[in-house]
């Protein structure tokens, strides 16, 4: 049996979620400063870097650009779920898709910046969502495979410094620039990985809503949502391959 759908207690939940869908109606923008929200995930190339690092890094860094113009309007998850998946604006079907919607929050990324574009446009057809996965799978695609490539040279790298001598302070030193920046790779995996698992949270709501509210086929756009998720699965192992990797660095050099 099909698990009730949490868009199906609308009506208990309406005035709630009809307050935060006009919270996001009023133009107003809850996020003082957006840049400070992703400073967390490194965007700046450091000397030393191979062409692998450099090519994360733009990769980062054009993510973190595309979520933060994402944000700039102050958009609430659930007020775009509306607005692609009802056709009134203050509808209980525009209400029930604001609770499914409201625990995303602010971490969307690629596909929520696509489906608001949509949402702008008014271009709700389930057609669009399934165009919008299409390139979302090559975006997270080319992030995945960055990713491995920058993880086996940390594995190559790290076994060739662990077998070179540390006798001096100057060398110790440019090993721990090395891991520093091996670090910064690590933290821009993690926030990719972030930003998909969120775009993944907001298809299924979007999925669950178009199924609920507007009795649509979305068995392409699951398909696309599977495929998603085996790329997360996949940059999750990176991240902790990455992970394991750096445990290997010498407490002498991390100390």
């Amino acid at each position: 049996m099909k698990p009730i759908s949490r868009f199906r207690t609308a009506a208990v939940a309406a005035p709630l979620a009809l307050s935060l869908l006009l919270q996001g109606c009023t133009g107003t923008n809850p996020i003082k400063d957006v840049e400070r929200v992703f400073t967390g995930i490194p965007t700046e190339e450091r000397p030393g870097m191979t062409e692998e690092q450099r090519r994360l890094v733009r990769l980062a860094a054009e993510s973190e650009r595309i979520r933060g113009q994402a944000l700039l309007g102050g958009a609430v998850v659930g007020g775009v779920l509306g607005a692609l998946i009802c056709e009134d604006t203050l509808s209980l079907c525009t209400a029930g898709v604001a609770v499914g919607g409201a625990t995303i929050g602010y971490f969307a990324g690629y596909y929520f910046a696509k489906k608001k574009e949509d949402a702008e446009a008014e271009q709700k057809g389930i057609q669009a969502s399934i165009d919008g996965a299409n390139s979302s799978l090559s975006f997270y695609q080319a992030r995945a495979d960055a990713s491995a490539a920058v993880v086996r040279q940390a594995r190559a790298r790290i076994s060739r410094l662990n077998e070179s001598s540390l006798a001096t302070e100057a060398q110790r030193k440019a090993y721990a620039m090395e891991v520093e920046t091996m670090e910064e790779d690590r933290d821009r995996i993690g926030g990719m990985v972030s930003q998909l698992s969120a775009d993944i949270t907001f298809m299924e709501a979007e999925i669950d809503g178009r199924q609920s509210f507007a009795n649509e086929d979305t068995s392409d756009l699951e398909e696309q949502k599977v495929a998603l998720e085996k790329i997360n699965n996949r940059m999750r192992e990176q991240l902790k391959n990455m992970n394991a990797e750096l445990d290997r660095v010498p407490e002498e050099v991390t100390s």
